[in-house]
């Protein structure tokens, strides 16, 4: 039998009754934005100092990170990722050449050399280009610096790292540059490496470890106070980088590409253009070290990619009042694209011989467009985009070959070949986007495109 006390009942419900005065906090903090600045970068550096550039969007509105890879995340748009999320850096349109997206566009730009990123999580205006269906991420690296005045000379640089002690996580920047008036020059260098990392019990996840490297040359000569001609030069050289949720890994990812730009100004009209070419050998595979036990065979299946991609951008920009603007150019986009599989020749698995299987044989993608854009500021707080677009998409393709004549594959590839591959598009966009600043806190954003 239970006993309870009246006289402490009593005093429980005194206790309960009276009210418990807690102190007012206040929090005050910046909301995340969708455009991420030179200082907000600097002042992030030694967090977000990694291959990862995509990693440091997570908290943008609209924007989540789909971890794979340990230096290879892919951003997502309300839902949307992969080739519907268009990658501009620097002017470049970066088309991700892994069937499986394992070196997506932002791992050709590390953190050390960026000046900002522009998240267009919606309604992408027509001037930053076609193939925008989820929304655009824009990326400018840092530009280059001149001395002030004729005859001086202008030498700098900085050298950072880190170390992270799971997976003994580490990495190395450099950065330096000579510059006078008219000529500057730069070379920015980063590497990483991680070996498996380990969860909370200690125990070592396979297939997470990661090691690649960046390399970017840069010279630019100043024509005059509003006209600068700049060259850059990368190598991005991905050596291995683990994927524990799928069941390939990367085995090297190299990547060349030059970038000539022009910004000037012609009386009132501003002048944006460049050209690049970028190429892209791929090879997939399996590290063994984290995909055998050493029992049974040992796996084994290679798969290369082999893509080139080049454009060209002319964008004008004319001031008509202090109220409104006009964008109008023209952009092109070339892509070539080889995959295939190449026969399992260390085990001879039937399923993998004896030909090389033919995935995407000479693909072919151009696209050309041509826009007009209208920005309006109506008030103080109230602005308007309206835009009209035209794109020409072309694509082909050869013949497809299967590994072998057994089971589906001679009827698959036989039933593809004799269609006709070569496919156009007409699209048509038209954009109307406005932007009112309620405060300083809230801005109300609404469009129809």
């Amino acid at each position: 039998m239970n006993k309870f006390s009246l006289l402490s009942l009593a005093a429980i419900a005194a206790l309960a009754s009276e009210p418990v005065a807690i102190q007012k906090i206040t929090v005050e903090g910046d909301a995340p934005s969708s455009d991420i600045s030179a200082q907000e970068l600097a002042a992030t550096k030694s967090k977000t100092m990694k291959g990862d550039t995509a990693s440091i969007l997570d908290d943008i509105p609209g924007v989540s990170i789909y971890k794979t890879g340990g230096s290879a995340s892919l951003p997502v748009i309300h839902g949307m990722a992969d080739d519907r999320v268009k990658i501009d850096i620097d002017g470049m349109t970066i088309t991700s050449a892994c069937p499986n997206h394992m070196n997506p566009a932002l791992s050709y730009i590390d953190t050390t050399k960026l000046e900002s990123i522009e998240v267009m999580a919606g309604i992408t205006p027509v001037s930053a280009g076609g193939d925008s269906i989820g929304g655009t991420i824009m990326v400018k690296s840092k530009t280059p610096v001149f001395a002030n005045t004729a005859g001086e000379v202008l030498m700098g640089g900085d050298i950072s790292g880190f170390y992270r002690s799971n997976a003994q996580a580490r990495g190395a920047s450099v950065n330096a540059t000579a510059a006078n008036d008219k000529i500057s020059v730069n070379y920015a260098a980063f590497a990483e490496k991680a070996d498996n990392y380990k969860n909370g019990n200690g125990a070592e996840v396979k297939a997470t470890r990661y090691q690649q490297q960046n390399h970017t040359a840069t010279i630019a000569y100043k024509v005059s106070s509003d006209d600068v001609i700049a060259f850059k030069m990368t190598q991005t050289n991905a050596d291995y980088i683990g994927f524990p949720n799928q069941y390939m890994d990367m085995l090297g990812n190299k990547s060349t590409s030059g970038n000539l730009s022009y910004k000037g100004k012609l009386g009132q009209l501003l002048i944006d253009a460049n050209i690049y070419k970028q190429n892209t050998d791929h090879y997939m595979n399996k590290i063994i070290a984290d995909r055998w036990s050493g029992i049974g065979n040992i796996p084994n299946m290679p798969m290369y990619t082999e893509a080139k991609e080049s454009g060209t951008n002319l964008k004008f920009t004319l001031p008509y009042s202090s109220e409104q603007i006009f964008k109008f150019g023209a952009d092109y986009n070339r892509y070539r694209l080889n995959d295939w599989w190449p026969a399992d020749t260390v085990n001879n698995m039937a399923g993998m011989s004896p030909n090389t299987f033919w995935n995407i044989n000479n693909g072919q993608r151009d696209r050309f467009g041509i826009f007009a854009e209208a920005h309006s500021q109506w008030s103080a707080k109230l602005s308007s985009i309206l835009g009209v677009r035209y794109d020409r998409v072309m694509m082909d393709t050869d013949d497809v070959v299967g590994y072998n004549n057994v089971n589906n594959n001679p009827v698959d590839a036989a039933y593809f070949n004799a269609l006709d591959h070569k496919k156009i598009d007409n699209n048509y966009d038209i954009t109307a986007s406005g932007k009112y600043e309620y405060n300083d806190l809230t801005d109300i954003e609404f469009g129809f495109a």
